[in-house]
């Protein structure tokens, strides 16, 4: 039996930035970091002579990808965040209805975050449902705000569902549960690179006590 592969897709979101040279430059080194797999979160479009094969933005942009601000979903206990080509973001874009853009004949990536003091069985059903309603969509589960205990359930119960903004510490927990649920981990991004597979990480044994034993030499001069 193939078990769908867990995937790692690292973000860097520059939103709150303007695109600067320093700007660029960590967008350039998060990419090296990343084996050249990376997803950017960006509050303008990529000046003229720069590329990267995965980012949204902002502002809606003819054949790109545009990305919604976070907005509470109607009658359902978590909020989301879309993903959609800048050719069907609505105008302007802050005025826009989450679920009806999903409906669209578009590639759509909707990420779900939990709301703050949210019970884990009301987050876990309004995901079942959005997923029962929305079949066809791409649905990514923001670990920060749900954390690991409501997002490993889901995962569990949803195999199509995916983690986003998993951080590069937390990565031995996202191992850990690819073991459990019998899944294989890839580092890749929304680009048309091949996925990367992600080996488990190395274990070092535990580290021995480097106390000096001061009654034999050599002893460090400076403790005479």
């Amino acid at each position: 039996m193939t078990h769908q592969p867990l995937s790692w897709i690292p973000v860097l979101d520059l939103r709150q930035e303007s695109l600067t040279s320093f700007a660029l430059r960590e967008a350039a080194v998060f990419y090296r970091a990343h084996q050249g797999r990376g997803h950017l979160l960006l509050g303008e479009p990529l000046p003229p002579g720069i590329s990267y094969a995965s980012w949204s933005c902002a502002r809606p942009l003819p054949g790109q990808t545009w990305h919604s601000p976070v907005r509470s979903w109607a009658g359902l206990p978590v909020a989301a965040s879309l993903e959609i080509a800048g050719d069907h973001a609505p105008e302007p874009a802050r005025d826009c209805d989450l679920p009806s853009l999903l409906t669209q004949d578009a590639a759509c990536r909707l990420t779900l975050y939990r709301i703050p003091g949210t019970e884990a069985d009301a987050v876990i059903q309004a995901v079942s449902q959005i997923r029962e309603d929305h079949p066809r969509a791409a649905l990514w589960l923001d670990l920060p705000s749900m954390g690991w205990d409501a997002a490993a359930y889901l995962l569990a119960v949803i195999p199509a569902l995916q983690l986003m903004n998993v951080p590069d510490r937390e990565l031995s927990h996202l191992l850990d549960l690819a073991e459990i649920l019998e899944r294989p981990v890839q580092l890749h991004d929304f680009g048309g690179a091949a996925p990367l597979p992600v080996l488990p990480l190395p274990e070092y044994p535990p580290q021995m006590d480097n106390s000096w034993d001061m009654s034999s030499p050599p002893v460090y001069p400076g403790y005479l």
